[in-house]
This record gives C-alpha cells, sequence and structure tokens, in this order.
C-alpha cells in the first residue's frame, strides 16, 4: 500500500514538474504569404492610403500559413526584397483600375519576378481572387480582354419554365 502511494504521489509530482511549455524557438516552417494591399477610395483616405480585408488574413492563416502585407509605395528594391521573403501571393479582390492602379503596377512586379523565379526552378505560387484573378489574366495576356457591360448593380429575375 505504502508503495503504490509513493508510486502515485511520484507520477503526479513529475506531471505537474514540466507542464505543458511551448517552445521558445520561432516557428519557421509554416509559409508566408503576402497580401497585396488595396487602394481605398478617397473618403476612406483618412484611415489610410490602402488596406486588406481581415477575411483575407483569417482564410491565410486557417491553412496554417503567415502573413506579410505588402504595401503599394515601395521600392523596387524593397519588393524584391519582400518577394525573397515570402512563399507565394494573394492578389485580393477589390475595385480599382486594372491597368493603371498602384495596384496592378505592384502585381506585375511581383508577377515578373515569380515568372523569373519559375524559370529558374523555383516554385512561386499567385492566387488571384475576384478583381485579382482577373488582374492576372491581364497580367498573363498583356492587355485587358475583359469587356465593359452595363450589367453592374443589375438585378433582373429569373423565370423558370417547364419542357425541354
Amino acid at each position: 500500500m505504502g508503495f503504490s502511494a509513493l508510486l502515485c504521489a511520484c507520477v503526479v509530482a513529475l506531471c505537474g514538474a514540466a507542464p505543458f511549455t511551448q517552445s521558445d524557438e520561432p516557428d519557421y516552417d509554416r509559409p508566408i504569404i503576402g497580401i497585396l494591399t488595396q487602394e481605398v477610395d478617397d473618403y476612406m483616405k483618412k484611415f489610410g492610403e490602402t488596406y486588406i480585408p481581415s477575411s483575407y488574413v483569417k482564410y491565410i492563416e486557417s491553412g496554417g500559413a503567415r502573413v506579410v502585407p505588402i504595401r503599394l509605395n515601395q521600392s523596387f528594391a524593397e519588393h524584391e526584397k519582400i518577394f525573397r521573403s515570402i512563399n507565394g501571393l494573394l492578389l485580393i479582390g477589390g475595385s480599382v483600375n486594372l491597368e493603371t492602379s498602384d495596384f496592378a503596377h505592384t502585381a506585375g512586379i511581383y508577377f515578373r519576378l515569380a515568372l523569373k523565379a519559375n524559370e529558374e526552378g523555383e516554385y512561386f505560387p499567385i492566387w488571384g481572387t475576384c478583381l485579382g484573378f482577373q488582374l492576372l489574366t491581364v497580367l498573363v495576356a498583356g492587355e485587358n480582354l475583359l469587356s465593359k457591360t452595363t450589367a453592374e448593380n443589375v438585378t433582373y429575375p429569373l423565370n423558370f419554365t417547364s419542357g425541354t
């Protein structure tokens, strides 16, 4: 009886001696994804020139990656340094010009750097969501292939009919 009580006390003491500690070492095995910031409308500039919706950050982090915001107003050398420090790029959706905006210009820098890296055997993925995907089509084609439509903010009913 005394031996089992002593054994139990030792187990309890050992369990409490090293409670679930976290390592002080940084977490280097998670990919780092750059998210290109989006320009804001003039009436929002009092809060900042650019932004990233938190949903994009949460989306990337939920996949286990870390996020680096990429500002639009940096030099080419700064963008090259960031490119060498990240593992991929997310071009977010928004409402800017696909050819003349700072967003398009900066995305073009990263697109050309990614092409060069991929030609050298490195893997650098770029994901575009909504406007970001449209921008990728412009960058790949070298021109804007999208056609203008007047269907923005227009809702029409969908009436199903029977038959073939």
